[in-house]
């Protein structure tokens, strides 16, 4: 799955020099900014400016359905660890999702962690969420994902955008 802004293109990348566009999804009234896989038919998508996040259905086939959207939080980035996903939404907040059933997917949590991070950019592993934002990085435990603890931080003076 790609996000293009205001689409979601889902991409046959079986001959990585002639990639194939299997569909392209582009929502009404909704931005898919990023997405991740529950498995080989179902994703959370992050959808930014206040729409919260979006679980869908797909086939190679045919663009997806919408199994349920929740929240209202600007969601700039999704990852999964396991069955949580975890959300960052560009001005320093994380937030938790429990979306072992897709069609209700229900919020453990929401936290701000610095008044000066605006993270954007996340990686998930192992029970740790790392994110990446304008004036610093943080680790933080996720490992009880309704208590995340940071564990470290440090400011950057440049634009830290990616992590893996």
């Amino acid at each position: 799955l790609h996000s293009g802004g205001n689409s979601l293109d889902y991409l046959d990348l079986s001959a990585p020099l002639a990639p194939r566009s299997l569909w392209r999804w582009t929502p009404t009234g909704r931005t898919p900014f990023s997405a991740a896989f529950l498995d080989d038919q179902t994703a959370v998508v992050a959808l930014g400016y206040g729409q919260g996040i979006e679980t869908i259905s797909f086939s190679d086939s045919a663009p997806p359905t919408t199994l349920a959207t929740a929240g209202d939080e600007y969601s700039w980035e999704v990852e999964l660890d396991g069955t949580i996903a975890w959300l960052s939404d560009g001005y320093g907040h994380l937030s938790a999702w429990d979306v072992n059933d897709p069609t209700a997917p229900e919020r453990i949590g929401k936290w701000k962690f610095s008044p000066d991070g605006n993270y954007g950019n996340l990686a998930v592993g192992d029970g740790v969420v790392v994110l990446s934002g304008d004036l610093s990085h943080a680790v933080v435990d996720v490992r009880d994902p309704a208590e995340p603890v940071v564990v470290w931080e440090a400011p950057t003076h440049y634009l830290g955008w990616g992590v893996e």
